[in-house]
């Protein structure tokens, strides 16, 4: 066998002919070379094999590995089981990396041995590859127990994880539908630091694939579950019953109720449920049974004492994105 590559580049692809071989020359032009790409194909009915195979047969970096459907975070794990070098970078197969992103994000790495993660900022594209507008990282933090948790992440196809470092806290996990990235990033802040640089190194597509307004719901509530599950480590709590249950009945709400016996009075699990929903127009969802449900449960939490900061951007959530707000016109926050 060859000598490892330094850096191991993880491509899961479903049904991904119209964007994946722009997607896979960006790879391979970069002027780092010390790579290999594990492109996984996760089952795909469409002729995206047949499209890369040529490409396979020309650079032998690309392994074209073709297996059954996994799902992205069983795609991803093997991915992570197959990979050789001392990095994992992350891609997408509908996004194309710039030509230094390797060079750029390795140089940092060896520079920042502290650093266990580390991500770019971004220029969003349309489905025909327009400009829409440019994405910078914030300033990265991790607090866990703030309200609401801050949890700073990367996008995450353009993550370069020290493999090691992933490997040691188990790769992705399946209980955070749409959110597993958000769960990864805070057990690798419980080990390093996660850095986000603002070198503009990848063009991130937004398309017609995107996910419906149900699957946006369950992404959130597995965005609340990751917090709680990162609040439970935080505690010295063991959740890990609550996420197997979740993930043979696949009712999250149950999960966030749960999470908010296991945490007690150490959080504001309810209130942090109530934000959420509110800011997101989905309080027709957990927790609330109606309406009139969310209205008088924001009272409620508002006539506690002592009067504390989650009370009062719970309050500031509800007057700025709930249901008032819409008569009076004003749009949605996209956040």
């Amino acid at each position: 066998m060859s000598e490892p590559p330094h850096v191991s580049v993880i491509l899961p692809v479903y049904n991904g002919a119209a964007y994946i071989i722009e997607a896979v020359r960006s790879i391979l032009d970069q002027t780092y070379g010390d790579f290999e790409l594990l492109l996984l194909d996760d089952g795909s009915s469409d002729n995206t094999l047949a499209l890369l195979a040529p490409l396979a047969e020309q650079d032998g970096r690309l392994q074209l590995l073709a297996g059954p459907r996994r799902g992205l975070v069983g795609t991803l794990n093997h991915g992570i089981s197959l990979a050789r070098g001392s990095y994992i970078a992350r891609m997408d197969a509908d996004d194309a990396a710039l030509p230094q992103r390797f060079e750029i994000q390795v140089a940092y790495l060896n520079a920042h041995p502290d650093c266990v993660a580390l991500g770019t900022s971004i220029i969003k594209v349309d489905e025909a590859g327009a400009e829409r507008a440019r994405i910078s990282g914030r300033q990265q933090s991790f607090k866990p127990a703030a309200f609401p948790p801050v949890v700073s992440g990367i996008p995450h196809p353009t993550a370069m994880i020290r493999s090691a470092a992933l490997r040691s806290i188990g790769g992705y996990r399946p209980y955070f539908y749409n959110a597993e990235d958000r769960d990864l990033w805070a057990r690798l802040w419980q080990i390093g630091r996660v850095h986000q640089i603002p070198n503009l190194l990848l063009r991130y597509r937004v398309h017609g694939g995107s996910v419906t307004r149900q699957n946006r719901t369950q992404q959130l509530l597995s965005y609340m579950m990751a917090d709680m599950s990162a609040l439970a480590r935080y505690f010295g709590l063991d959740d890990q019953p609550i996420l197997d249950r979740s993930l043979q009945s696949g009712d999250k709400q149950a999960a966030l109720d749960a999470y908010a016996q296991l945490i007690g009075s150490r959080y504001p699990v309810n209130a942090y449920r109530m934000y959420h929903c509110i800011r997101n127009r989905m309080w027709l969802h957990a927790p609330f049974a109606s309406t009139a449900d969310m209205i008088a449960k924001v009272a409620g939490q508002a006539a506690r004492r002592p009067f504390d900061i989650a009370t009062l951007k719970l309050l500031a959530a509800a007057i700025r994105h709930g249901p008032a707000s819409q008569r009076l016109g004003r749009a949605p926050d996209p956040s």
